[in-house]
């Protein structure tokens, strides 16, 4: 959320509609991420490292949805995360491109830590007991998440459309140019 907060203090278009775009696509991708975790430790009863440990052998599919939400989340290109962090980070460039310089470090260094958070649950040897992959009623799920968190990656056009003149407005309220 700090890279959409860096863009909607840049006081560029630019930067305040990828901070909207940002705000909407987490709200998707958090939600759905705290949704993951739940189904986790209804199977598992617990949260921490150690008892959860290697589950990816016992629920491939499981792991898959946390993968690819874990992508989603530190903005890897094609999913939801990217064009608001991109269009942040570049209106952010446009008034400080030192400032977006040590942003753009703070998204490696979270994508770093969240890959080897992710490695430790679901890829060391496995702890726990064998434990049941996704239900129907969660593929369900994953399959409607999977599919909105690919149309807003990959067509980002049809939501920034929208926002482009509020985007405007606010970036000028806050004392940017339109």
């Amino acid at each position: 959320m700090s890279i959409g907060l860096l863009g909607l203090f840049s006081g560029t278009s630019q930067g305040t509609v990828g901070a909207l775009f940002l705000l909407g696509a987490s709200m998707i991708y958090t939600g759905a991420m705290f949704l993951f975790v739940g189904r986790v430790y209804l199977r598992t009863g617990s949260l921490e490292f150690t008892p959860v440990r290697g589950l990816a052998k016992h629920t491939p599919a499981l792991y898959v949805l946390g993968m690819f939400l874990l992508m989603a989340t530190i903005g890897l290109p094609g999913l939801s995360g990217f064009p608001g962090e991109f269009l942040a980070l570049l209106g952010a460039y446009q008034t400080s491109p030192w400032l977006t310089f040590i942003a753009f470090l703070s998204v490696i260094a979270a994508a770093a830590f969240a890959l080897t958070a992710y490695q430790k649950v679901f890829q060391e040897t496995p702890q726990s007991q064998a434990v049941p992959d996704m239900s129907p009623r969660e593929w369900v799920f994953a399959g409607v998440t999977v599919g909105v968190l690919v149309v807003m990656g990959m067509y980002p056009k049809l939501f920034t459309l929208y926002l482009e003149p509020l985007g405007k407005a606010l970036a000028s309220l806050l004392g940017g140019g339109a």
